[in-house]
């Protein structure tokens, strides 16, 4: 046992010792699969990657979420419930449009050219977004040739290529929250006004997609003054759901909640007549395998798809909490009673909120990421874009050589390898999960001080 401990300590100092070989050879890979699907696939002609994994119509997200619901609030029309979107976005596309139709351009009868030439200027602008966000975030110079690296992995797998290729929002809402997380954690000055800033930001974020609220205990916990971003996140939500009485709409305050309960509904009856690709839900997943055993659609498989997603988020979520607890509770001194102990571990962790703001985002940030993702009933690839700014993050956190650095490192291994090009392959969930539970435990690392773990840690 202890030559197999030390054979394997061995591998993993060596795997995290070279990161830039590793996501490398997951680029190769990936390129390779890729390149597969194009000149492989199909006799007669060539397919784009993309469009085989997505459908045949480029920027489809974008023409049905953005174009159609501000066509809709330029008529005085509320925007379609089915889409699951509130006015967070519809309203800057509403005044862009506005204008550009005063100019003389982009009338109602050619909203084709126009849905064209809009997505080309979101995908570009998120874009570049992004990679200022990745350049913002990660200061040192030996992390940032890694994450530079993992950045252009990403964008050429199927996550990143799925995201552009729908023309989904969330590849430019989560380096919006990327940057709103990092400008409140590094603001010098001003805290009350950098807090009620990044809550206004949220509240208006919320309003576009309801799920980004479960990052919202990250963004309370990296503001310096947290009840100005409460304020801020309230003003905002207020704001965005009354400016829609401009167009003879009526405010309606629950209209981002009625959009998402609208949604989930069929989705999640869906889910057990069928498995939707790409969905990486704990019920998605399930479904998959339930499906797989050939009771896809039963009363009995119904039930096996709850049993399966419920003991699927017990491998990915408990053994972080269980970590994150032994951590706290470490040298607590033995107190009598369970009710005692636990109180006793929350104020040890209440101390630990309050000694270190980057350490707590990244810890809550990392728990907001899994919850969104795999929680909901539906999630799609474009939804991993918003694990982005937490891995810089991490990567910028650790000293080099640390431990918490080579947890890093092993994240970013398994989030790579599941952007490789195996289309119709479900097994490759198993390094999302995996990596779910990675990014979890290293936060929990990146929390907890070197007196509650023990082990010194690298600090930059």
């Amino acid at each position: 046992m202890p030559e197999q401990q030390s054979a394997l300590m061995r591998l993993y100092r060596h795997l995290t010792g070279h990161p830039e070989i590793i996501i490398g050879l997951i680029l190769l890979l990936s390129i390779y699969t890729r390149y597969t699907i194009t000149y492989f696939g199909n006799p007669e002609r060539l397919v784009i990657p993309d469009q085989y994994y997505q459908g045949p119509v480029r920027g489809n997200d974008w023409r049905m979420t953005v174009m159609d619901q501000a066509d809709r609030v330029i008529a005085g029309i509320k925007p379609d419930l089915s889409m699951g979107y509130g006015y967070g976005f519809t309203l800057p596309a509403v005044a862009a449009m506005s204008a550009v139709r005063s100019a003389g351009y982009c009338a109602p009868a050619s909203t084709g050219s126009c849905t064209y030439w809009g997505y080309l200027l979101f995908v570009s602008s998120a874009l570049f977004l992004q990679a200022g966000l990745m350049l913002t975030a990660v200061k040192r110079p030996e992390a940032l040739k890694i994450a530079i690296l993992f950045f252009a992995v990403f964008l050429l797998g199927i996550p990143g290529a799925r995201g552009i290729e729908t023309g989904n929002l969330d590849i430019l809402l989560s380096a919006i929250v990327g940057f709103a997380l990092i400008g409140s954690l590094r603001s010098p000055g001003r805290p009350r006004l950098t807090s009620l800033i990044t809550g206004l930001v949220f509240g208006w974020l919320i309003n576009i997609k309801l799920f980004i609220g479960a990052l919202l205990p990250a963004v309370v916990f990296a503001v310096p003054q947290p009840a100005f971003a409460v304020a801020g996140i309230l003003i905002g939500h207020v704001l965005v759901n009354t400016l829609p009485a401009l167009f003879g709409i009526m405010p309606d305050y629950l209209f981002p909640l009625s959009t998402s309960l609208y949604a989930l509904a069929p989705m999640s009856e869906a889910l057990f007549r069928g498995y939707p690709h790409g969905n990486n839900t704990l019920l998605g997943t399930a479904a998959g395998m339930v499906g797989a055993l050939g009771f896809s659609g039963t009363r009995t498989g119904n039930f096996f798809t709850r049993a399966f997603a419920l003991l699927l988020g017990i491998a990915v979520f408990v053994p972080p909490a269980a970590y994150l607890y032994r951590g706290i509770s470490r040298n607590a001194g033995s107190i009598r009673g369970i009710r005692a102990d636990f109180l006793r571990t929350a104020g040890r962790g209440a101390g630990l909120l309050r000694r270190n703001r980057e350490n707590t985002a990244i810890l809550f940030s990392a728990a907001g990421v899994a919850a969104m993702n795999l929680i909901p009933a539906m999630a799609y690839d474009y939804r991993l874009y918003y694990a982005l700014p937490v891995i810089y993050l991490m990567l910028n956190r650790f000293a080099p050589g640390s431990d918490g650095l080579r947890l890093t490192y092993l994240t970013v291994y398994l989030f790579l390898l599941r952007t490789v090009w195996i289309l119709k392959g479900r097994t490759m969930n198993i390094f999302l999960y995996a990596f779910f539970v990675m990014i979890l435990l290293t936060a929990v690392r990146a929390y907890l001080p070197a007196d509650h773990t023990g082990k010194k840690r690298g600090h930059p």
